[in-house]
């Protein structure tokens, strides 16, 4: 059988030592629990709009914002239509990909989705490489492409 490439795999061991104890630490304390592209802090439950009021978010006690750079929207906040999400702040390498670059200028604290974001262009060309691998391995058993 043909291994599909994994470009994930091993990746957690590409990370410092010190990555947990120190260096997200000292980034999520940099920018004060809060994501620095929306200003979601970590940790609170916010209303993620949907629909026409995608892009925004409501923050307790009923402040309305911009998921894109967090900036306060004047809209009735019991209008927003969404789903709670929790907030948890991850750290990002926005220049790079590459876990072994944690210069502080390389690292954000983000919000799930500031960093899906971030990440959209490698996420869609992993998963064009993962569905390439698996059509190729179809052919070269003469599989269908749905099974």
């Amino acid at each position: 059988m043909i291994e599909i490439p994994n470009p994930k795999r091993n990746r957690r061991a590409r990370y410092p030592e010190n990555w947990a104890s120190e260096i997200r630490p000292s980034i999520l304390a940099r920018a004060r629990h809060r994501c620095e592209r929306c200003d979601a802090p970590d940790r609170a439950i916010v209303i993620r709009g949907e629909g026409e009021y995608a892009g925004l978010y409501v923050l307790p006690p009923l402040e309305v914002r911009s998921d894109i750079d967090g900036a306060p929207v004047s809209i009735n906040p019991t209008r927003v239509v969404g789903r709670p999400v929790t907030i948890v702040l991850s750290i990002a390498h926005h220049s790079d990909l590459d876990p072994a670059n944690c210069a502080d200028a390389n690292l954000w604290a983000l919000c799930q989705q500031c960093h899906l974001r971030l990440d959209l262009g490698p996420h869609t060309h992993n998963a064009w490489l993962t569905r390439r691998a698996r059509l190729s391995n179809r052919e070269l058993f003469h599989l269908p492409e749905r099974l």
